[in-house]
């Protein structure tokens, strides 16, 4: 006649104790490590397979074992389950290592059209390519496996990030002392005329210009209402408009005939040249 199985003694910390009750309280744990946690604390109070399973509601074989877990592994170890040597991996760490860097290449680098990659390009790029490099484990990729290495290493080679570069804040007096300042005599002085942009009247610009010599800068800035450059606009509009027409043979007729009358009569008293003067 077999004997009675006589119970195992469970010594627990307190800190283990502890964690375990956090534990069988929890509502986001997993269930098995709320179970197991369960199975610990009450077989600590009643050393009983069969009692605690009834209490838990599993067989006592189920709380034998996570008992010896315990005792070999530790209580909290105890609560997860044993690594299981599963299936060989098949794709190498170093096929992972060239996946992963020509994702991070371009797609119109390797010959395509495309400018990005898309996982479905990839994965049949590295089949007809990878054997030939030297990873024929990667001859039957998936394209789900390449979503899985990519994410692991969080590559995502179909979105792009860009940003804006930061423009140098002294670039404008960079720009000014070299072309202008450095390129003239230092006895010259330099007269600008400019719009009314903000870099030209700036903190900064009245800063810059403060450090040079008296006389040496001579700004002149064009009306805000209305640039002195529109006279040039308004001067090609009348010849396009009146001079042009003149030589096409059209009849001016009524108050357009009056008006390029007028226009002639007048470029005919003050006939001169139009002069517009460019600076650098």
């Amino acid at each position: 006649m077999a004997g009675w199985r006589q119970a195992v003694e469970l010594a627990l910390t307190d800190e283990e104790i502890e964690m375990l009750a956090a534990i069988a309280r929890s509502r986001s744990e997993p269930a098995r490590r709320v179970d197991r946690a369960q199975m610990l604390l009450v077989y600590r109070e009643t050393p009983s397979f069969f009692a605690v399973g009834q209490r838990i509601g599993v067989h006592h074989q189920t709380v034998e074992r996570c008992v010896e877990r315990a005792l070999a592994y530790g209580a909290l170890a105890a609560l997860d389950d044993r690594p299981r040597p599963g299936k060989e991996p098949t794709i190498t760490p170093e096929a992972k290592a060239w996946l992963v860097s020509l994702a991070c290449d371009k797609a119109k680098d390797h010959g395509y059209p495309h400018e990005l990659w898309t996982t479905r390009l990839l994965a049949r790029h590295a089949r007809e390519n990878a054997p030939a490099a030297g990873y024929k484990c990667l001859a039957n990729l998936a394209q789900g496996t390449v979503c899985k290495i990519l994410g692991q290493e969080e590559i995502k080679p179909h979105k792009v990030r860009y940003y804006l570069e930061r423009r140098d804040a002294e670039f404008e007096h960079k720009m000014a002392e070299e072309l202008l300042d450095g390129a003239y005599p230092a006895a010259t002085a330099i007269k600008l005329i400019l719009n009314n942009h903000s870099a030209h009247i700036s903190k900064e610009s009245r800063t810059w210009l403060a450090t040079r010599p008296a006389g040496r800068f001579e700004f002149t800035f064009t009306p805000v209402h209305g640039s002195w450059l529109n006279l040039i606009e308004n001067f090609f509009f009348q010849v396009c408009t009146f001079g042009v027409a003149s030589h096409t043979g059209s009849i001016q007729t009524g108050a357009r005939g009056a008006h390029h009358g007028r226009y002639r009569g007048r470029q005919s008293l003050s006939c001169h040249p139009h002069m517009v003067l460019q600076t650098r």
